[in-house]
């Protein structure tokens, strides 16, 4: 019987050159997908590892059963944004990563080197892009090594 509380994970491997040069210390934003986010909705924020990978993270789906249900008006996953960011280079934003309950989804992100004019330039600031405060807050509470933060 599924859980109401159903749950999928989600692990992000974030690397360069085409996979082949992992990404340490890369922040990995993670919030629900939904047109109109509330003002309630949690991000989390995750830091690859040495070898440009995350943690395993917890998060809300709705039941597997609803995958049985042809024509059911509810999707058998939830969708959630990522964001990803490193200094150096491009951020990478992803839109309706699907996440099953029950399933360990990895989700491998390939970030772009920054070009000189770019790095002349500046990046965008963290600060400019949640400047509108589209997605939520930052969450940490019950994750171990998440960060909770005012965006």
């Amino acid at each position: 019987m599924d859980s109401p509380n159903s749950k999928g994970k989600l692990t992000v491997k974030v690397s360069t050159a085409q996979g082949a040069i992992p990404i340490k210390d890369a922040v990995v934003y993670i919030t629900s997908y939904t047109p109109n986010v509330s003002p309630d909705s949690e991000t989390f924020s995750l830091r690859t590892n040495s070898d440009g990978i995350t943690q395993t993270l917890e998060l809300a789906t709705p039941a597997r059963s609803l995958s049985l249900s042809p024509g059911s008006a509810v999707v058998p996953y939830s969708e959630y944004v990522l964001i990803v960011k490193k200094d150096g280079y491009k951020t990478a934003e992803l839109i309706g990563v699907p996440i099953f309950d029950g399933i360990t989804s990895i989700q491998n992100v390939f970030l772009v080197p920054l070009t000189e004019d770019e790095l002349l330039s500046g990046d965008i600031t963290e600060e400019a892009f949640y400047e509108n405060g589209n997605y939520g807050n930052l969450r940490s509470d019950g994750v171990e090594g998440l960060r909770r933060e005012s965006i």
